[in-house]
């Protein structure tokens, strides 16, 4: 927390030293304007005038319509709207975090941090969803804030799922009750939203926290994928980190854009794409892979569905849950095999052997009549049925074998059913 402080406090210092840079263009052109003759011809005073263009070549004109009345219409210097833009930054640059309620309740709502790279001195503030990280809050070149997409948000395009009813003076920034328009089934639903600062972490301070705990994990529940995923971007400038897997370089763990953990590919320059796992929802930032509340979903032939047995597990847990189990089986020493298929004679009792195996790492256990039939684990996560060569390495050579076990590999009970194992 300390360095994320630290951050903002230069982050704030640079804003407040942009903001006296420009209180001074502002009060060069004032000094300008008063230095004009009191009594002069028109001819001198066109002259001066053009002077003072030279000094300030553009006057921005923040609202047009036809020829009626406009009390919103005002005319002004470049450097005035920039100077109120900047007061604007160092105002947010305290407190960086603001609320919206009442847009989307699935989609847009949530929390906005202000992020000061995404625009310069004296340009409007850009605002980025906290878990949706492709979702910005911007102002158009319509002088209307927008809820909208990275490349409307490039552009200031006046897109997006959302804006502001009505063009704003520069240096306002959403407060408080304010009507917006919602894109609604193709159409704009007049809504009152919602926009208030809250007290709290930006998303990069809470992933740059997050990044100096986060270790190796490993994946349960998919045989396929079984294994470390250690860190390979350990969250650089308070981005979320990637983990890289350590049998296959170019399958990675990372955050989506839609805020979900994905397990995909890392292609040509870096670029990320989704593969067949992916979290349930979107993640509250700084919230690692291994956190329990993560549900998980697979890609099938068809659609998604939820991977019930999936989860991410930190090396010392893995450890604690098979030394745990190892204290099961000494305590508890046989098991009953029963169900498998006649001709491979794998039925009957197993003893737990103490001697096999390391401290932390799974159970093994022999045939009592052919002691050279284990059930052991295997390098897939899965428990396999096989000769004693075998289980050193855990090698996936048996003819039986279960679905991929969780974390501490749950599926060893007093006894295995048909059901828990298939035929190889």
């Amino acid at each position: 927390m300390e360095r994320a402080a630290a951050s903002r406090l230069q982050s704030q210092r640079d804003m407040l030293r942009e903001l006296e840079e420009l209180e001074a263009a502002v009060q060069s052109v004032a000094n300008e304007l008063k230095s004009r003759p009191a009594k002069s011809t028109a001819a001198q005073k066109w002259h001066f005038a053009h002077g003072v263009a030279a000094k300030a070549p553009r006057i921005e004109v923040l609202v047009g319509a036809d020829f009626v009345p406009k009390s919103t219409m005002k005319f002004w210097l470049t450097e005035t709207v920039r100077l109120e833009w900047q007061k604007a930054r160092v105002d947010l640059g305290n407190s960086p975090v603001i609320r919206v309620t009442g847009v989307s309740e699935n989609f847009a709502d949530g929390l906005f941090d202000f992020v000061p790279a995404q625009s310069s001195k004296g340009e409007p503030p850009v605002f980025q969803h906290q878990r949706l990280r492709s979702l910005w809050m911007f102002l158009g070149k319509d002088q209307n804030w927008w809820i909208g997409s990275t490349s409307d948000k490039s552009g200031r395009t006046p897109r997006g799922i959302a804006h502001m009813c009505g063009p704003i003076q520069p240096g306002v920034v959403p407060k408080a009750d304010m009507a917006f328009a919602v894109s609604v089934n193709n159409a704009w639903e007049q809504r009152r939203v919602q926009v208030e600062v809250v007290d709290g972490l930006r998303a990069c301070d809470c992933w740059a926290e997050a990044a100096r705990k986060a270790g190796p994990l490993e994946l349960w529940g998919c045989s396929e994928l079984f294994g470390a995923f250690a860190p390979e971007e350990a969250g650089g400038r308070g981005r979320p980190p990637v983990y890289g897997r350590g049998q296959d370089g170019g399958t990675v763990l990372f955050l989506g854009q839609d805020g979900c953990w994905c397990i995909g590919t890392s292609g040509e320059g870096g670029r990320l794409k989704e593969g067949r796992i992916r979290s349930l929802q979107s993640v509250e930032p700084g919230t690692l892979p291994d956190d329990p509340s993560i549900a998980w979903l697979e890609r099938g032939p068809q659609e998604w569905s939820r991977a019930c047995g999936l989860r991410f597990c930190a090396p010392e847990a893995v450890a604690a849950a098979w030394r745990a189990a190892r204290e099961r089986a000494a305590a508890d020493p046989v098991m009953r095999l029963e169900g498998s298929p006649g001709e491979l004679g794998y039925d009957g009792l197993y003893d737990y052997i103490a001697e096999e195996g390391r401290e932390d790492g799974p159970p093994c256990f022999m045939h009592q009549i052919n002691q050279e039939r284990w059930v052991y684990f295997g390098a897939d996560g899965c428990w396999w049925v096989g000769d004693k060569e075998f289980v050193v390495n855990g090698l996936t050579k048996g003819r039986l074998c279960t679905s991929p076990a969780g974390g501490g590999g749950e599926r060893r009970r007093k006894a295995f059913s048909p059901l828990m194992f298939r035929r190889r």
